[in-house]
């Protein structure tokens, strides 16, 4: 098998609501997907979902890498099984990842969309799931145990502008839906964190998992205010409660805090998650395939 064929779209899906937080509003989701074609007539599909804040990608820079890069040499290998898949993955470098100013995860939205879109090309002409590719990438022992049932976590963010029969009605439908994890949006202007998380908590019982997600809204200054009365509320963790910029900063007021740290912006590559394990910012990842890179990466 040889990949012969790899076609970029542009896909715009709106969205039913408006969703808001701290570092960017959003009403419609920009997805580039790739379709991977072989030579034997099986297609695959990948996608990626660039985030300028996040990975420094936006549409257009991944489809000027797409452009630039040399297909015939990172792709052209012919493989015989899903070990040769990987590996031809593995290796995978997209034109333009190191540019200047840029953080070493620039481009994994990009590399994402096409790992995915060869992985499951591939599988698809073995006739196997895409799953079985964790069979042959030996640090995923941990999450192959097949599940008979599908754990969704609920992401909840205050309605704008704020209603509070709005609110409950949202905190009601994820009680309803039989939802057990759910993340609150904080850190958003014009809204008072402690009574959309209390509204939450009243509805779903002190049984359910809450997690707040701030978006780098905070500072190393004010956290420890922040968080305080949402501590109270028994949340289990605040994700990326300050930007980038600051991450280091947390190291010294991790050990304060009664709420375990999860790093989501700052964890795009292997290089963060080392840092972060060495300068002890954090006591959790966020690991999602469009922004680490791939399944491979992640």
């Amino acid at each position: 098998m040889r990949v012969t064929e790899l076609i970029a779209y542009h896909v715009k899906i709106p969205l039913k609501k408006t969703i808001r937080h701290a570092s960017f509003t959003r009403n419609e989701n920009d997805s580039v997907v790739i379709c991977c074609r072989l030579d034997e007539g099986a297609e695959g599909w990948g996608e990626g979902l660039p985030r300028e804040y996040v990975t420094g990608e936006t549409i257009d820079s991944i489809f000027a890498q797409l452009r630039e890069t040399d297909w015939r040499r990172a792709l052209g290998d012919r493989v015989s099984g899903l070990p040769d898949a990987v590996r031809l993955c593995e290796g995978l470098r997209l034109a333009g990842t190191s540019a200047p100013g840029k953080r070493d995860c620039f481009g994994n939205a990009a590399r994402c969309a096409v790992e995915i879109s060869v992985l499951d090309a591939i599988c698809r002409a073995l006739g196997v799931p895409l799953f079985t590719v964790t069979a042959v990438v030996p640090e995923t022992l941990a999450i192959r145990q097949q599940q008979a049932r599908v754990r969704y976590s609920g992401a909840w963010t205050p309605s704008s502008p704020p209603s509070a029969f709005r609110d409950r009605l949202g905190c009601w439908k994820l009680k309803v839906f039989g939802f057990h994890q759910a993340k609150v949006k904080v850190g958003v202007d014009g809204f008072d964190d402690a009574v959309s998380v209390g509204r939450l908590r009243r509805v779903m019982g002190p049984a359910t998992d809450i997690r707040v997600d701030a978006n780098e809204a905070w500072s190393c200054n004010n956290l420890e205010q922040k968080l305080a009365p949402l501590a109270a509320l028994s949340i289990t963790a605040v994700e990326q409660p300050v930007p980038h910029a600051e991450v280091d900063g947390l190291a010294a007021i991790r050990p304060r805090l009664a709420v375990p740290i999860l790093l989501d912006e700052s964890l795009c590559s292997l290089s963060d998650g080392r840092r972060a394990i060495e300068r002890g910012t954090c006591d959790l990842f966020n690991i999602r395939l469009s922004k680490c890179g791939g399944f491979i990466n992640s």
